[in-house]
């Protein structure tokens, strides 16, 4: 229940198994529409029908096993009011275990004011060294409608949110409100959950870099060549990581893919890419 009550609220049944569609039904509410897909999609490419079918002037995700707090969206609407320059609002969340016993409050900065503060890409850089998305899951995030052509890139499955708050940041600024409005569930049957033991993160945010190191001219010094090299480096240390936690488990399968992204971290860092990994250009 949220206290801002001018909402459309659309529901993305993804072909489910269980009484989604059935509970969606038993509320009788005009501000309530249910689109079902014909075949599975997936996470995003189920986003591009909500980006489609919606009308109203901001945009919220939410995941069906995440939280939002009852002033989430007011709160969020409000702070893109008071920020016409801000392409996209969020705030600290919390991360919450299977039964919703918060196991920690992640915050993007300890010092914001309680009305809000404008974050801009080459800050997020600063706080984030580009590899934790400190921002918030799309559940944390409220943004523009026309969220300035930005869509969540299909080909990534680990890092589509992040990789989409970064090209909003080309935009306009984050504003962030220190208040918890939200939380991330954790659980075993997480898509995070089910690639825990090899790096695909990481693997996926080297293509990322690829990408931005292409357009390092546009991003006028917001995003340095050095940000790029040092993201790279946490990349293969991460992979690293994966690997021995992968030999201990005497598990040869992740190991050797962990192991490949390790190298391809390198690889990447020394500029010696293949050219099957040339840059796609930013929006």
């Amino acid at each position: 229940m949220q206290t801002e009550s001018d909402l459309e609220i659309i529901v993305i049944d993804d072909c489910s198994t269980d009484e989604t569609l059935a509970v969606a039904a038993s509320y009788h509410d005009r501000r309530l529409r249910v689109e079902k897909n014909e075949r599975r999609l997936g996470e995003y490419l189920s986003c591009y029908r909500f980006f489609e079918t919606s009308r109203g002037r901001y945009l919220k995700f939410l995941h069906d096993d995440d939280i939002l707090h009852p002033e989430a969206v007011g709160r969020l609407a409000d702070a893109l009011d008071r920020f016409p320059q801000a392409a996209f609002a969020s705030s600290a969340w919390d991360y919450i275990d299977i039964a919703g016993r918060r196991l920690r409050t992640v915050r993007l900065r300890d010092d914001a004011p309680a009305d809000g503060v404008l974050i801009g890409l080459r800050e997020i850089a600063r706080l984030t060294w580009l590899a934790r998305n400190l921002v918030g899951n799309p559940s944390a995030v409220l943004m523009r409608q026309n969220a300035f052509g930005c869509r969540v890139r299909t080909e990534y499955r680990q890092i589509g949110d992040w990789e989409l708050w970064l090209q909003l940041l080309l935009h306009g600024p984050l504003v962030y409100l220190p208040q918890s409005l939200s939380a991330y569930r954790t659980h075993a049957e997480t898509q995070t959950a089910h690639q825990r033991h090899v790096a695909l993160t990481s693997d996926e945010l080297l293509t990322m870099s690829l990408e931005w190191q292409s357009a390092l001219p546009e991003l006028r010094g917001e995003v340095s060549r050095f940000d790029l090299k040092r993201m790279q480096l946490l990349c293969f240390a991460a992979a690293l990581q994966h690997a021995l936690r992968s030999l201990l488990r005497a598990d040869g399968s992740s190991l050797f893919e962990n192991l490949r992204i390790a190298a391809r971290s390198l690889s990447v860092f020394a500029g010696a890419s293949p050219k099957a990994e040339s840059a796609r250009r930013l929006h």
